[in-house]
Order: C-alpha cells, then sequence, then structure tokens
C-alpha cells in the first residue's frame, strides 16, 4: 500500500514539474509586438524633393500597415527605412529577447539580443539575390546576373538560408518567386517580369 502511495505522489510530482514552462518556453508563446524604440531607423536623410518625399510617404505607410496587420511572437519587431538611389523600402526585422539584465531596459520591458534577427524586407525597384553587370551598365541599360530558383553556393547552408527551392504558402505562390540566397515573392504588373533574358551569345557579343 506505501509503495502505490508513493508512486502515486512521485507521478503528481512529475505531472507538475512538467507543466512548469521554461524561461525560452515562455519567451517563444508570448506575443512581445514592436520595439518603441527607432535606433535602427536612421538612413532616411531630410530632403525637399516632392519624388523623393513621396517615396518617404510611402514607406511610412508601408512600417505602418506591418505595424497593424503583423505582430512579432516570441521577439521582438524593429523596422528601418531605407531610400537608396534606384531602390527603395523597410528592412523589417523580429530580433531574440532574453530575461538576461542586459537584454531588459529600467522597467523590464524586452529589449533585441544582439545578432540573433530574423529579417524580412518590403522593397520597390529592386531584384533581391541579383549582381549587376557594372560594366556594361549605362545609358538607361541595367545587366544583372540573377541565380536560378534554387541555385545555392557549395557548402552547408548558413543559419537562415534556404537549404534549396524554398516553401511558399498558397498565396505567395500566386505570385512569381525564387529561392537563392533569398526567398522572394515578387510583385509586377501583370504578374510578369519586365526583364529581357540574353543568352550566352547575347551576352558575349
Amino acid at each position: 500500500m506505501k509503495q502505490v502511495f508513493l508512486s502515486i505522489i512521485v507521478c503528481l510530482l512529475t505531472s507538475v514539474v512538467h507543466a512548469q514552462p521554461t524561461a525560452d518556453q515562455r519567451i517563444e508563446d508570448s506575443v512581445i509586438g514592436w520595439w518603441n524604440n527607432n535606433r535602427f531607423d536612421k538612413n532616411i536623410k531630410p530632403t525637399t524633393d516632392p519624388v523623393q518625399l513621396k517615396r518617404i510617404a510611402q514607406l511610412d505607410k508601408l512600417v505602418d500597415w506591418m505595424k497593424k496587420s503583423y505582430t512579432p511572437v516570441g521577439g521582438i519587431g524593429t523596422s528601418s527605412r531605407e531610400n537608396r538611389k534606384v531602390y527603395y523600402g523597410v528592412r523589417f526585422g523580429v530580433w531574440g529577447v532574453a530575461y538576461g539584465s542586459e537584454w531588459v531596459d529600467e522597467k523590464g520591458h524586452f529589449k533585441p539580443v544582439a545578432e540573433e534577427i530574423t529579417p524580412f524586407g518590403v522593397y520597390f525597384n529592386m531584384i533581391p539575390a541579383s549582381y549587376p553587370v557594372n560594366f556594361l551598365n549605362g545609358n538607361g541599360d541595367f545587366y544583372f546576373v540573377w541565380p536560378k530558383d534554387g541555385f545555392r553556393l557549395s557548402g552547408p547552408p548558413r543559419e537562415g538560408e534556404p537549404k534549396g527551392k524554398g516553401e511558399f504558402s498558397r498565396q505567395q505562390k500566386k505570385y512569381i518567386t525564387n529561392s537563392n540566397e533569398s526567398q522572394v515573392v515578387m510583385l509586377a504588373p501583370d504578374n510578369k517580369l519586365p526583364f529581357v533574358q540574353l543568352t550566352r551569345r547575347e551576352y558575349l557579343d
């Protein structure tokens, strides 16, 4: 009878121990949201150019839409607007968080853990993971090489790098997708890329 009674107590204690989530498990399930610090958003320069002002206004709307439609879970979100000569967009990221004193502010709120980021961007006038052929470019022409879907350099993938052809959702597959060094969904008029592919002979000519 004592053995049975002790077994029941041991089982109950085991259940209680397993029911207590670890600090990491609590973070994984936590809706943390967006960081209210704009430390990473420092790439926009003041301008009076109406075209650039329109670009910046579009970026502001994009950030606002992202923050209203997506809430980071298990990490803290940041945004960084970029307005370059040709392309412009926003580099979003979800950073790892931790309970260590160096990773919380004076009010106990999480701060991003350095180098623990999952980046995702939304850009205009950009061809991700492509390489310009600079000696041919100019006078309105732009030549570039773009690794084919599924291509990657030799060696094991780095952390966060696609291992081959990317897995895209049903919604994403309605559009143009590519997975080489980055997993990309591209939006273009009539769902057709405005590129002309050259043959090797044309390229050499």
